[in-house]
């Protein structure tokens, strides 16, 4: 783990009182740890692509510094899609904390989803679902990458789930995925950064891949009538 992220958390406990785990931590060791991973992710491919300028590199011609200015962390949204159900139209809504956006919303260019707990979580925990098969749905429905992974946490305890692109759905109907759940108070911090740092990397990879291929007339949106709203 990042010694300046570690010196970062210390910070807060000593700012607020308190000591870890606790629920007045919960938020903002959150945001600390997404944006401080974000941050050297995108640092260590911007030195990267620098070193490699004179070469002509692939990602050079596409525009590394839009791309990796387009992958960001996103408030708090909520996604909305029509569902019919024997006859009767329902629309269908969940709310995510966080985002990783790599492109358009319109076209629900987001790899992974973040859901926070405000109370310490006992347990894994799958809330993340609801909103990452909407997404995969409707990706997977406009012909596009489905790939999506979800952490429900509480900054301390950490649930990682995934579906991945060719994920199909169950005999009931649901979408089927994987987990992980690791723990920051039990010595798994350089996993759970790994992981994340993992995640946001492919986000910087899908972006490039899209970058090269030519704008639908349509977007996800309009072709599944799933909508992010603010």
């Amino acid at each position: 783990m990042p010694r300046s992220l570690e010196m970062l958390l210390d910070d807060y406990n000593l700012a607020l009182g308190v000591e870890s785990p606790n629920p007045k931590l919960i938020r903002p060791r959150l945001d600390a740890i997404l944006i401080h991973i974000l941050s050297v992710v995108k640092e260590a491919r911007q030195r990267s692509e620098n070193r490699n300028m004179r070469g002509g590199s692939q990602s050079s011609r596409f525009g590394m510094s839009a791309i990796l200015d387009a992958v960001s962390w996103g408030p708090r949204h909520r996604l909305c899609m029509a569902h019919d159900f024997e006859g009767c139209s329902y629309i269908v809504g969940c709310t995510v904390d966080y985002a990783l956006w790599y492109g358009s919303r319109q076209d629900l260019e987001t790899n992974f989803i973040v859901v926070r707990s405000d109370v310490l979580m006992e347990d894994e925990c799958w809330m993340p679902l609801a909103a990452m098969s909407i997404i995969h749905y409707a990706r997977k429905k406009a012909g596009r990458n489905a790939e999506i992974y979800g952490i429900c946490t509480d900054s301390y305890k950490w649930t990682f789930l995934h579906l991945n692109s060719k994920s199909q759905e169950a005999d009931e109907g649901y979408a089927k995925y994987s987990s992980l759940h690791l723990d920051w108070t039990q010595g798994q911090q350089e996993e759970i950064v790994s992981q994340i740092a993992k995640i946001i990397k492919q986000a910087i990879k899908i972006a490039i891949s899209e970058a090269q291929m030519n704008r639908r007339k349509m977007t996800v949106s309009q072709m599944t009538g799933c909508m992010v709203l603010e």
